[in-house]
């Protein structure tokens, strides 16, 4: 019932806008904040499905919406949406769940300001997003290419990944867990700023790895030098 009433109001207050695809209204209406960057596209204070219905059901096609899309200031929920392809968007100021969401493609994305999953995603290529502000879970995840990543502030879980190589990721500013993952290689990492987990890798050596802040776990490794 709430869904009926929903999708009523919807199209007798923004049905041109649906037509048309007005991003600006339609995010408008469902309680998204928006407002204009230099360039004219628009910077939304958050990103989630509407209350009581999603967009798909009100026929929208969100890839389109988010070609309208610079900025997400707060937190981002793609879970249940049916968007594909993050578009222009560069940067978000909040947490992001990836978890479970139809995206594939991150497109223009370079930061990410609080946590990220991206368990059991579709995503395979981080392209370029270079900087992870808080914790990044790669665990159970398809994200074979980290791509330009260089920082994760926060923890990095890539238990069970799927990456075999951290690609120009340099910093980890929390606890790193690579236990049971199939990588063969840290590539350029140089800092873990917490514990460190090792265990069941396939690791030979630490690459360019210079410091380990807090404990180091290499139970069942296959290390051969600490490099």
């Amino acid at each position: 019932d709430r869904m009926s009433k929903g999708l009523k109001k919807a199209y007798d207050e923004i049905g041109t806008a649906i037509l048309n695809h007005d991003a600006e209204k339609i995010f408008n209406h469902v309680g998204i904040e928006t407002k204009k960057d230099i360039n004219g596209k628009l910077i939304l204070s958050h990103y989630c499905q509407p209350k009581d219905y999603n967009f798909t059901d009100l026929g929208i096609n969100e890839d389109k919406l988010f070609e309208q899309v610079s900025e997400i200031q707060g937190n981002a929920e793609f879970r249940n949406s049916n968007l594909t392809n993050l578009g222009s968007l560069k940067n978000i100021g909040g947490n992001v769940n990836f978890s479970f969401a139809p995206v594939k493609d991150l497109g223009e994305l370079n930061h990410i300001g609080g946590n990220v999953d991206f368990s059991y995603s579709h995503i395979e290529d981080l392209k370029k997003l270079k900087i992870i502000d808080g914790n990044a879970n790669l665990s159970y995840s398809s994200v074979h290419n980290l791509g330009k990543l260089n920082k994760i502030n926060g923890n990095a879980n890539l238990f069970y990944t799927n990456t075999t190589d951290l690609g120009e990721l340099e910093y980890i500013g929390g606890n790193a867990n690579f236990n049971s993952s199939i990588m063969d290689s840290l590539g350029k990492l140089k800092y873990i700023g917490g514990d460190a987990v090792f265990g069941y890798t396939k690791l030979k050596d630490l690459g360019e790895l210079k410091e380990i802040g807090g404990n180091a776990t290499f139970i069942e490794a296959k290390l051969k030098t600490l490099g």
